[in-house]
């Protein structure tokens, strides 16, 4: 016989239904112990409500009284007044300046940056080519007159660089690939079949 677990639609949607519920009284729960947890956080609150003894409360307000003056000493209000007023004017009397600075798309970009691709390009290129004069190699014929001059300094030699203990050995260098591989060679013909 065939089992009688059927997967009905009702089923379903109260099981839904049921997830929908417990998720908003979860939520509920929660909003009510975070409101229950952060209400009377500030000091006026604690102050106003007894948390705090007299004697804290008015060391407290003294202390913030001594802040705001120490800060509004720092602060010279004439001072500042004047800079604010000297900005606003400065502010108002310039006159907006040319800029380099170019949108990107703007024909005015694409032809900045052909120039710039020029001038890079120019440059590889002489960087590229050698120069064509030669420095004239002097004659055996002509031989120094006097003392002999200073002689020419050598380049000093490379230091020998010794692999650090427990590095891996480095790979030997393989030979350069060819530009154009070789073609594959055909595969070779079957000899025909001996009746």
């Amino acid at each position: 016989m065939m089992s009688e677990s059927r997967d009905e639609p009702v089923s379903g949607f109260r099981a839904m239904i049921g997830v929908v519920v417990l998720f908003l009284g979860f939520g509920v729960v929660s909003a009510v112990i975070f409101c229950k947890a952060s209400a009377g956080k500030s000091v006026q609150d604690k102050a106003a409500l007894g948390v705090f003894s007299k004697r804290t409360t008015a060391a407290r307000w003294k202390n913030l009284d001594d802040v705001r003056a120490a800060q509004n000493a720092l602060l010279n209000s004439e001072k500042i007044a004047t800079a604010a007023k000297q900005l606003i004017a400065n502010a108002a009397s310039a006159k907006p300046a040319a800029t380099d600075v170019v949108v990107p798309g703007t024909p005015t970009f694409l032809k900045q940056m052909a120039a710039t691709n020029a001038k890079a390009a120019a440059k590889k290129a002489e960087a590229v080519t050698p120069p064509t004069e030669k420095a004239p190699v002097p004659s055996k014929a002509e031989k120094p007159k006097g003392p002999k001059g200073p002689k020419e300094a050598t380049p000093a030699p490379k230091p020998a660089v010794k692999p650090a203990p427990g590095a891996p050995k480095p790979l030997a260098k393989s030979a350069p690939k060819p530009a154009n591989p070789p073609a594959p060679k055909p595969a070779p013909k079957p000899a025909p079949k001996g009746k």
